[in-house]
């Protein structure tokens, strides 16, 4: 029986027993659409219409509240050229030689005008709220461009998707209405996008009916990129950790070995607040390498040290995940006799102003360097004493730089600028 005392720790955790299923709620967003981390060789799709793609979406969550495109811009500013998001329900009707298809109908989101830049950057759209079903497509129109040669912009190519999934075709809006269009996998025709949407989805923890040798075999399952930890117990009191998660969008089955034997016992599946990185399979080569799987958030810098006695520790090698998934390797392993290797998150990059370069009708241009994907905020001051936020841009995923164009009316004497990184 489960007491009125035992459902009120239920905030914390999910208890399962004789077959049933206790949620969590948790609060965030996540990430339901991911093709950020591989570029097909800095390639882009300059088009003068509008045009973009079809997606679908792993995860649950449905509602949409944040957006960002990479783009890439071939032109010289004069702070006249900009981009218009829109989101489409996949319910209009189309037919070509090919038969008949969905195609872009009910317009759910317009933005504003937004300003661009040359060279690659991101398009973000932030604290929006557009429900989609489990597939929509996205459009971009560049505007204040004549689409030739050095006077153009477009999307960039990168495949394939992390999480969710997109076909080799896109939609172009023509004159007789959207068309889907392709470059038959030479390169294949995906676009950098992520998608952020809520509710961040319940964990959940379901007892499988086909038990595995009698032993219990569960079920968990929760939002893409977290981590959490399952726990058991035989009196709801005192728990002990039976396994560390990496969740990457499906769902995971645990046999519990250590049930053999054990008295009944209680599940529960908790959230950890903060991500974590978590080991997987090792092995040591022939060659006497030394090899092992690492998960973790997707974007993350992580450093891996070394050590002979585990007291001292040095540095080894530092990389990021570019998916959830890396592979960290030691091929100096062989020239010692024992070694132990541990994993922790690296410092985010420092926000680097690069430089401020004068362009058309004495406007500015600021190149900055910073972590890919995250925000920053560009302030402004004339005498370095009140600061003025004047934007909030996203770093490239591409080239981890932001472009950004002050179209302020220009001061009459100097001009400062910083910029911080948002949470």
């Amino acid at each position: 029986m489960k007491t009125a005392s035992n459902r009120a720790r239920l905030k914390t955790g999910i208890w399962l027993w004789a077959g049933l299923v206790w949620l969590c709620l948790s609060v965030g967003a996540e990430i339901v659409f991911d093709n950020t981390f591989l570029d097909v060789d800095n390639m882009f799709y300059p088009f003068s219409q509008e045009f973009g793609d079809e997606i679908n979406l792993g995860g649950t969550a449905r509602t949409i509240t944040r957006l960002q495109i990479e783009y890439f811009g071939e032109f010289n500013p004069t702070g006249a050229e900009s981009a218009r998001v829109r989101i489409y329900d996949n319910d209009g009707a189309g037919d070509n030689e090919y038969g008949q298809f969905e195609a872009p109908g009910t317009m759910l989101y317009e933005s504003d005008l937004m300003p661009i830049a040359p060279g690659f950057n991101a398009l973000t759209l932030r604290d929006i709220s557009v429900t989609v079903s489990n597939n929509f497509t996205y459009t971009v129109k560049f505007n204040g461009l004549s689409g030739s040669y050095s006077n153009r912009a477009g999307l960039v190519f990168y495949d394939p998707p992390t999480v969710g999934f997109s076909y080799d075709d896109f939609w172009q809006k023509t004159s007789s209405g959207w068309l889907p269009y392709n470059f038959e996998g030479r390169p294949k025709s995906n676009f950098a996008i992520r998608v952020v949407a809520t509710p961040d989805p319940l964990a959940a923890l379901t007892l499988l009916a086909n038990y595995t040798n009698g032993l219990p075999c569960l079920r968990i399952t929760g939002p893409t990129y977290s981590n959490c930890v399952l726990e058991a117990s035989t009196d709801q009191v005192h728990w002990s950790v039976l396994h560390y998660f990496f969740l990457m969008g499906d769902p995971i089955d645990f046999v519990d070995n250590q049930a053999a034997g054990s008295p009944p016992r209680f599940y529960r599946v908790r959230l950890l607040d903060q991500p974590e990185i978590l080991a997987g399979t090792s092995q040591r080569l022939p060659s006497g390498e030394f090899r092992m799987q690492l998960f973790g958030p997707p974007g993350r810098a992580f450093v891996v040290e070394a050590s002979r006695d585990m007291h001292n520790w040095f540095p080894n090698q530092t990389n990021f995940f570019v998916t959830a998934e890396a592979v960290f390797s030691d091929t100096n392993a062989v020239s010692f006799g024992r070694r132990f290797y541990r994993a922790a998150f690296a410092p985010d990059p420092p926000v680097q102003m690069i430089s401020i370069t004068p362009v058309a009708s004495g406007l500015k241009m600021l190149l900055l360097a910073g972590p890919s994907g995250r925000d920053c905020v560009i302030e402004s001051s004339d005498h370095m004493a009140d600061w003025t936020p004047i934007s909030t841009n996203t770093f490239s995923f591409t080239g981890s730089d932001i472009r950004y164009l002050d179209l302020s009316d220009p001061p009459s004497g100097r001009q400062f600028y910083r910029a911080r990184l948002l949470p």
